[in-house]
C-alpha cells in the first residue's frame, strides 16, 4: 500500500500492484505475494470464481494485514465458488473498543477458503462467517470481534485445527446446519481471553460425520438471562469427545447442555499452567483420552500421544 501508487504496475517484482484487490482483478496470477509496505492493505472482494493464494513475505505476521477501511464493511469477501487461500496475514477491523458494529472480518459464501497462520481481530461483526462452501483453518487466531469468532451455517463444510478463539463478543463458535471437524483448538481462556455474550460453542443440527474432539473450552461467559450452557450448548445429543470444558459461567450455571460428554472432562479444574498447558497435576486429563480419531499432534504441534495414552483437551502433556 502506497499513497503515491496508482496500481498501474504489471504485478511483477519490478512493477508490483499497490493493492491485493488490483492483483485479484487482474487475474493473471494465482499466487500473490505481499510484503510489509508500512501500512495495511485495503479490503478485498474475490468474486470471479477463480483461484488465488495471498501470502505475506519478508516479514510475515503481524506486520502484513488487510484492514477494514470503513465501519460496516467486510474486510475480506469471497463468494461465487471462488477459491481463496490466505497465509501469514492479519485481517483486522476498525471497530472501536467495546462497541459492536457490523462488518465481518471474513465473509465466505459458497467459497473454498483456506486460512493458515492468519490473525482475525477487531472486526465489528463475526470474525469469520461461512455459508456453504468449504472452509479450512489451521493455526488461526480469532479474537476481539464484535460478534462470534466463527459462524458456520447453510451447509458449510468446516475444518478447524490448532486454532484459538478468544475475546469475541457473541461466543467463540456458532456451528449451525453444517458439517464440521474441530480439533486441538482453544475456545476462551483466562480473564479477558474469554468469549462473552454467548456460549463458547453453540452446536445446532450438525451434519452426519461432524466431530468436536480434543478441544479446550474455558471460562466463557454467557449473557445474563441466557437459558443455555455457557461452555458448549447443543440442541441434541451431539458427542463432544476428549475435550476440557471448565469454568464457563452464565445465568444457567452450566458448562454443557444436551451434548454427550461421556469421554470429556467437564466441570473439573484441569489445573492448567499460566500458558494454559496441562501439568503433572492435571490428573483429570493426562493419559485419559480415548483412542478414537486421535490427531497426530496438539494445539502447539507437539506429537500425540506422549506417555501411556493421549490426553484430554487441546494440549498434550509431555514431561
Amino acid at each position: 500500500d502506497d499513497d503515491a501508487c496508482d496500481d498501474a504496475g504489471s504485478g511483477t517484482s519490478a512493477a508490483p500492484f499497490c493493492q491485493i484487490q488490483a492483483a485479484l482483478d487482474d487475474g493473471s496470477a494465482e499466487l500473490i505475494a505481499v510484503r510489509d509496505s508500512g501500512s495495511a492493505y485495503a479490503p478485498i472482494d474475490f468474486d470471479s470464481g477463480g483461484t488465488a493464494t495471498v501470502v505475506a513475505v519478508e516479514p510475515a505476521l503481524p506486520n502484513v494485514a488487510i484492514k477494514q477501511t470503513a465501519i460496516g464493511e467486510e474486510t475480506v469477501r469471497c463468494v461465487s465458488e471462488s477459491t481463496l487461500t490466505l497465509i501469514d496475514l492479519g485481517v483486522t477491523g476498525s471497530r472501536p473498543p467495546d462497541v459492536t458494529t457490523s462488518g465481518d472480518g471474513i465473509f465466505a459464501s459458497n467459497c473454498n477458503l483456506t486460512l493458515i497462520r492468519v490473525n482475525v481481530s477487531g472486526n465489528g461483526g463475526a470474525g469469520i462467517s461461512a455459508t456453504g462452501g468449504t472452509v479450512t483453518l489451521t493455526d488461526v487466531n480469532v479474537s476481539g470481534n464484535g460478534d462470534a469468532g466463527l459462524v458456520a451455517s447453510a451447509g458449510a463444510d468446516l475444518t478447524v485445527r490448532r486454532s484459538r478463539f478468544q475475546e469475541n463478543d457473541d461466543g467463540g463458535l456458532q456451528l449451525e446446519n453444517s458439517l464440521f471437524v474441530v480439533e486441538n483448538s482453544l475456545i476462551g481462556g483466562r480473564g479477558s481471553e474469554a468469549n462473552s455474550g454467548g456460549p463458547g460453542v453453540s452446536i445446532e443440527n450438525p451434519s452426519a460425520g461432524s466431530r468436536f474432539d480434543y478441544n479446550t473450552v474455558l471460562n466463557n461467559e454467557a449473557p445474563t438471562g441466557a437459558s443455555g450452557a455457557a461452555g458448549i450448548d447443543c440442541n441434541s445429543s451431539f458427542e463432544v469427545r476428549n475435550s476440557i470444558v471448565f469454568g464457563n459461567s452464565g445465568a444457567s450455571g452450566m458448562d454443557v447442555r444436551n451434548c454427550d460428554v461421556s469421554t470429556s472432562s467437564v466441570g473439573v479444574d484441569p489445573m492448567l499452567s499460566d500458558g494454559l498447558h496441562l501439568t503433572a497435576a492435571s490428573t483429570c486429563c493426562v493419559d485419559q483420552g480415548t483412542d478414537t480419531d486421535v490427531p497426530a499432534d496438539d494445539i502447539d504441534g507437539d506429537d500425540r500421544p506422549c506417555g501411556e495414552g493421549t490426553d484430554i483437551g487441546a494440549d498434550e502433556f509431555c514431561p
